[in-house]
């Protein structure tokens, strides 16, 4: 079995921010903002080797597979799997491991934010990391044939105009994440050499 591996440069067209799940009690001494200043950065997804942030490579994946559902490009209809578009495809014919590094935690920026705390209707002010820069290469494996090259493009292309990465994608409504994609090889290489 043959894989193609799709080898695209992401440069960031807008800020990308994240917002990784921590549990940390706020100390009773302490008022909203000290513990805001206190505690932002464990927001980051943060290689421990290297210090460095890095997209989780699930959040690759997810954000192509909403791309094929909303574009809802119609499959041949002579296709084996006997559904009617990528969008199901995408979900299980891409691979995604690489982590895509971008700056040190230490150099990142935040910004504050007013957001809905656990559903009560009350805002509180909140610190979130904010990427105004950000490019890099990624790997994407398509392990499904029916995946060919032009659709991958039409796809990767579209994720990062209309669904983006992060927290506050354009995808949901806001104003992060958008990304501009550029094929820069198609190679075919055995199942084998990466498995």
């Amino acid at each position: 079995m043959n894989i193609n591996i799709a080898e695209v440069q992401i440069t960031g067209v807008g800020p990308y921010s994240q917002n990784k799940y921590f549990n940390i009690e706020k100390a009773k001494s302490e008022d909203w903002d000290t513990f805001e200043n206190r505690v932002w950065k464990n927001r980051l997804h943060v290689n421990k080797e290297t210090g460095k942030i890095f997209i989780p490579p699930i959040s690759w994946k997810k954000s192509l597979m909403e791309a094929a559902k909303r574009l809802a490009v119609k499959l041949p209809s002579n296709n084996p799997s006997g559904k009617s578009t990528f969008g199901k495809i995408f979900g299980s014919g891409i691979m995604v491991s690489d982590q895509m590094e971008l700056i040190h935690r230490d150099d990142c920026p935040s910004e504050v934010y007013l957001v809905e705390q656990g559903g009560r209707g009350s805002r509180v002010p909140k610190r979130f990391p904010m990427i105004y820069s950000w490019k890099g290469k990624l790997n994407f494996y398509v392990l499904d044939e029916m995946i060919g090259r032009d659709i991958f493009e039409e796809h990767i292309k579209y994720c990062g105009m209309f669904i983006g990465i992060g927290r506050f994608r354009v995808g949901n409504g806001g104003e992060n994440g958008r990304f501009a994609a550029k094929l820069l090889s198609w190679n075919s290489v055995s199942a084998k050499e990466i498995m």
